[in-house]
């Protein structure tokens, strides 16, 4: 051959064939690794996540129990106003159970709208007397014009609302709130700021993400702010998180008027 009569060009070519297979070897071995550590950031995930789910349950569960076993035990021995609370914590905590549960479901769905009039300033004025009954304590001030008309899911809008507003409250407890709407052009807009502790930055980008929880507040699973953000954009609009480590932190949305 023509390799018998130049050894150089043998020892080459023997030399390339085992670059060659050293370097798909490099490649295998690069390949192993990135579905090694995918495969445990996938199970480092999946423990963090039960880890959360799991305290969620838990907390509003042991309530639960609690509450029935005080009501089985002592039922007889208890007045209207103690039975009442007991219920009243029951309901609460049973309601908690379900919006996790909603969360979980839909953070893996298409979110599917059913359009029509809505009164923002109605479902704004709404959703703050119902977390003012639920936290008589909370500081909220509502500023927007009697009516601003837009066409949209009120369901979800409500939805989004009630994310926003047990957000805030969640993560800067004690501290004023301000929710604020209003209408510029074809674009309606609403905003929820809190007095609170802010975020920083690092966080700030993630805070829309599933499963991250932002700011100081411990507990739930991190979805609120995804399943906003992803109604909102399924309405064609546009959600802004704004924070600054101890200046409070704002969520501004903005919505067509008409969506297409």
């Amino acid at each position: 051959s023509g390799s018998d009569g130049n050894p150089g060009a043998a020892v080459f070519g023997a030399l390339a064939d085992q670059t060659a297979t050293a370097l798909a070897k490099l490649r295998l071995l690069e390949r192993e690794r990135r579905t090694v550590q995918r495969l445990r950031e996938a199970d480092s995930f999946k423990t963090r996540f039960l880890a959360m789910v799991s305290h969620d349950l838990r907390t509003p569960l042991a309530v639960i129990l609690g509450n029935v076993s005080t009501l089985q035990e002592h039922g007889g021995r208890l007045g209207d106003s103690e039975r009442a609370e007991l219920l009243d914590a029951i309901a609460r905590r049973t309601e908690q159970l379900q919006r996790l549960v909603e969360d979980l479901l839909q953070s893996s769905r298409e979110i599917e709208l059913s359009v029509g009039p809505v009164d923002l300033s109605a479902l704004l004025r709404a959703a703050v007397a119902d977390l003012l009954q639920l936290h008589p304590d909370a500081a909220v001030r509502l500023s927007c014009p009697l009516r601003l008309p837009l066409v949209a899911d009120e369901q979800r809008l409500r939805q989004v609302v009630d994310n926003l507003l047990s957000n805030a409250l969640k993560h800067a407890p004690g501290a004023p709130l301000s929710v604020a709407a209003g209408r510029e052009g074809e674009t309606v807009w609403l905003e929820v700021a809190d007095e609170g502790p802010g975020m920083d930055p690092g966080l700030l980008e993630r805070a829309a993400e599933p499963y991250v929880q932002g700011g100081a507040a411990k507990g739930g699973v991190g979805l609120g702010l995804y399943i906003t953000r992803r109604i909102i954009d399924a309405h064609g609009g546009r959600l802004t998180i704004s924070s600054q480590p101890g200046h409070g932190t704002s969520a501004r949305i903005d919505l067509p008027v008409n969506p297409l």
